[in-house]
């Protein structure tokens, strides 16, 4: 290959052309010819320019000039009527190859011009991702590798790379080495077409890649549950997120549901993750004991879910008295489906522990005082603790140390007075001061007869009376003082109520029995008195 070296031509070429005053006989044709054409940047080129005698019969010699433009190529001797040479071109464009041939003693010099094209090349565009599918919401990333590797000499495709699904552009990447880059989470689930299309400069046309095929799955969900007790309400939260890999906000609407009962609760839309209800105490008491779950409906991009169950217990003081308020040193009875995950039997008393099996109860009276109940028996449906004897009345709040098991609500007032059945005992006193004590229940006839005699009643609720004479025992219709009210004195949270009975109830049959507490009134018991 001849060495390509340049130089400023300062002959004009129209100073070389045969002119008029060439006779004939000396004048000579000149032809270029090239060979590839067109040729692509980086491809070697060879040019022969042919010098021919018009009418003479000598071979023309001499040299011939070559010229792309105005920049020389190189001046070559004519041998046979002919020079050549071998030359590459690194950039796309119509080239003007311009040969001056000297001319000899027998021929005039000549003058010729040649068009060369350079085409761009034509490059691949493959395209590829990382991964064939991946969950709505998860970073996927699409790879553009351009090739082939660019000739030597040749600038490599400047790009950009544009990433499209059908007309729509997704992202513009430059090139780094050949290859683009480009990571996008907002595909919609489903199936989609992309491809990627190298924008084209002055070497290199602009191409487009065979589309890819790519999945996007409807993202995993989880929804979590939590509720918070409030005064007069309880606020159900659910959280709804997507798994990972996938980072988008889950949208739709979430439902809670008494999942014993069947009943929705309410239906509300996700704002920023999460969902939110309150229902009124007086709903909850409705579902107390039931578990509650949240379904989030899931949508085009996401799959339902279903939360844990979380549970609001019933609660009533052990005799079965549900009420509105309860008292320090009250038996209290938790109720529900799932409130301890290790049956514990009754403990030997006193004292009574503050946690069996890992489960614990603590109340948080109004002064904002958190105290752990004193437990008699907890199960999974069961929780029976006594109320510390130093909380201070007004709203408070139990908690039971047992994931999924929701706060409750309730107002301590010193007395919350239950009475324990079905059965009683009657204390009769002789005369003598000797004592016999029966055991009495709705079936068992109790015979007022002679002597003294008391009606013995357990409760819980009611030691705390402002005064003796603030309880009273209404049976039947007649309303009667009590000789004792206050502890039993063996079984932390156990109350008794001594009445003494006159013998105006001999023969009042079945009827009524309930304590009045400072004003507050007791669930009944039934007796027979004949």
């Amino acid at each position: 290959m001849w060495s390509r070296w340049l130089w400023l031509v300062t002959i004009p070429f129209a100073a070389a052309a045969q002119g008029n005053d060439c006779p004939l006989e000396r004048q000579v044709s000149l032809v270029i010819q090239s060979g590839p054409a067109p040729s692509l940047p980086g491809q070697p080129v060879h040019f022969t320019a042919f010098v021919a005698p018009v009418a003479g019969t000598a071979d023309p010699t001499g040299t011939i000039q070559l010229f792309d433009g105005t920049n020389s190529l190189g001046t070559f001797p004519v041998v046979v009527g002919q020079a050549s040479t071998v030359e590459t071109f690194y950039s796309a464009g119509a080239r003007e190859i311009n040969a001056i041939y000297s001319g000899d003693f027998n021929y005039c010099g000549a003058y010729a011009a040649y068009g060369q094209p350079v085409d761009r090349l034509t490059p691949s565009v493959a395209l590829s991702s990382s991964a064939a599918a991946v969950p709505y919401g998860a970073p996927l990333t699409l790879i553009a590798k351009v090739t082939p590797d660019p000739p030597a000499g040749v600038a490599a495709p400047a790009g950009p790379m544009q990433f499209f699904e059908g007309t729509t552009l997704l992202g513009t990447v430059t090139l780094n080495n050949g290859t683009a880059m480009f990571t996008i989470s907002n595909l919609d689930a489903g199936s989609h077409q992309i491809t990627a299309t190298l924008v084209g400069d002055p070497n290199w046309y602009s191409v487009r890649s065979t589309p890819l095929a790519q999945g996007i799955n409807r993202a995993v969900t989880a929804t979590v549950l939590a509720a918070a007790a409030g005064a007069s309400q309880v606020t159900l939260t659910a959280t709804v997120t997507a798994a990972a890999p996938s980072t988008a906000v889950p949208a739709g609407s979430v439902q809670f549901t008494d999942t014993t009962a069947g009943t929705v609760l309410g239906t509300t839309a996700l704002a920023a993750s999460a969902a939110s209800i309150m229902v009124s105490n007086a709903a909850i008491a409705l579902t107390a004991g039931h578990p509650i779950s949240a379904t989030y409906s899931g949508g085009s991009n996401f799959i339902a879910s279903t939360s844990n169950a979380v549970e609001i217990p019933g609660v009533a003081n052990a005799a079965g008295a549900v009420s509105t308020n309860y008292a320090a040193d009250e038996i209290v009875s938790l109720f529900g489906t799932n409130l301890s995950l290790t049956p514990m039997p009754l403990p030997g008393v006193p004292p009574l522990p503050t946690t069996l099996g890992g489960t614990s109860v603590t109340i948080t009276d109004s002064a904002g005082t958190a105290r752990q109940a004193g437990l008699y028996l907890v199960s999974a449906q069961q929780i029976n603790f006594v109320v510390p004897s130093d909380s201070v009345t007004g709203p408070a709040t139990i908690t039971v140390a047992t994931a999924g098991v929701i706060p409750l609500r309730v107002n301590l007032a010193a007395v919350a007075p239950g009475i324990f059945g079905p059965s009683a005992q009657i204390l009769r006193v002789a005369a003598d001061g000797s004592q016999t004590l029966e055991t009495v229940t709705a079936s068992t006839p109790i015979a007022i007869g002679s002597g003294t005699v008391y009606l013995v009643l357990y409760g819980t609720g009611i030691r705390n009376r402002s005064s003796l004479a603030g309880v009273t025992a209404t049976i039947g219709t007649a309303s009667l003082p009590v000789a004792y009210a206050g502890a039993q004195g063996q079984f932390p949270g156990l109350d008794q109520v001594n009445v003494l009975l006159p013998a105006t109830l001999a023969g009042a049959g079945k009827v009524n029995v309930t304590l009045t507490a400072d004003g507050q009134v007791s669930n009944p018991l039934v007796l027979n008195f004949q």
